[in-house]
Formats: structure tokens, sequence, C-alpha cells
């Protein structure tokens, strides 16, 4: 059993370490903005972590045993990030947000249901690649289908 502030604070903690590295290719001026978020990160996260130990409020108790379900998803990210320079990030997209549905939502599993959902889901990602692709020129992987 861990405490929830914790186990998201040491989680934080990564992320902001990660991303730290990520930074070389950066010009100064570009990375102005991700240093900033990136050191908030980490001290909010080590703040948090100070505040789990000590006992005040906060984080409940978290049972590991029934994690599956976030360490599915975690998976899922991963693998979504390594297809999009195989699929594109349209065909990537609206599979992982397809698979993450079915894993969050039992009942998305109904054949209507799971239709209906994949047409929102096809209309959203496609709402934000015209966004990134077209309107803010990001240039987006292409992959089997564009």
């Amino acid at each position: 059993m861990l405490n929830s502030d914790r186990v998201a604070a040491i989680l934080m903690l990564l992320v902001a370490l990660v991303f730290g590295t990520q930074m070389g290719n950066l010009t100064n001026f570009g990375m102005v903005f991700p240093r900033a978020v990136i050191i908030a990160l980490g001290v909010l996260s080590a703040a948090l972590l100070v505040k789990s130990w000590t006992g005040r409020g906060g984080g409940e108790v978290v049972d590991i045993r029934g994690m599956r379900a976030v360490g599915l998803a975690a998976a899922l990210m991963v693998v979504w990030v390594f297809l999009i320079p195989h699929l594109g990030f349209y065909v990537s997209s609206v599979l992982a947000c397809l698979l993450m549905m079915l894993l969050v939502d039992g009942v998305a599993r109904k054949p209507r249901t799971l239709i209906t959902s994949l047409a929102i889901i096809a209309v959203e990602v496609g709402a934000f690649y015209i966004v990134f692709a077209k309107l803010l020129v990001v240039p987006l992987p292409e992959g089997i289908l564009f």
C-alpha cells in the first residue's frame, strides 16, 4: 500500500528528469518556457513528496495490486508514441484513443457505442490534425495513409 501523493510526486519527478535531459537541441530562446515548466514541476513535485512524508493531509492509500488498468494505459501510450512514425499521427492516434476508450469504459464494447465512439474519435483527431498541420504549420509524422 502506497500513499497516492507520494506515487504522484515520484512519477512527476521522473517526468521532469526525463524532459530535462531532452532539451539539448533547443536554442537558448526555445528552452526558456520548457525549462521554467520543468523547474516548476520539479519544485512542486518535491514539495508534494515532502508533504507526503510529513503526514499533513493529502493522499489516500493506494493498493498497488489494483493499478493494472493504469499500467496498461501507460503501456498503451508508450506503444502509441512508437507507432506514430510508422502509422502516422492520424491513424496511430485514432487507434490509441479507441483502445484507451475500450480499456477505460466497458460500455464502449457494445457494437453501436463502439461505432459511434470511433466516429467521434476520428473527427476529434482530424480536428487536431487540421489545427496543427494546416493552421499552425506543425509538421506531423505521415504514415501508411497520410
